[in-house]
């Protein structure tokens, strides 16, 4: 898992042009990025339906709960928009 979220990183990096210590709001950037890129809105979706234990939703998508974290802070408006109508449409047929 980590070396997975670590090369994804790294390679946001080396996209970037990044060839040395970046500051704390470029490296944000690349968390964020990062964070994107391996975790679809849909994947998230599912793995919250499963479980609201985000250690237990981190391992089912092969991510650090830190990734994890930093995709759930930076959902777009549409995003966030969506989670909350399949959380209420969850509670609801609950």
């Amino acid at each position: 898992m980590q070396r997975r979220v670590a090369a994804a990183h790294e390679l946001i990096h080396l996209e970037r042009t990044h060839t040395s210590g970046c500051d704390p709001r470029v490296e944000a950037g690349v968390r964020v990025e990062t964070a994107r890129r391996l975790i679809t809105i849909d994947e998230l979706i599912d793995a919250l339906r499963w479980t609201e234990d985000w250690h237990e939703a981190a391992d089912v998508l092969w991510v650090t709960v830190d990734i994890l974290q930093d995709r759930i802070d930076h959902l777009t408006p549409q995003e966030t928009a969506l989670l909350v109508a399949v959380y209420e449409e969850t509670e609801g047929g609950a």
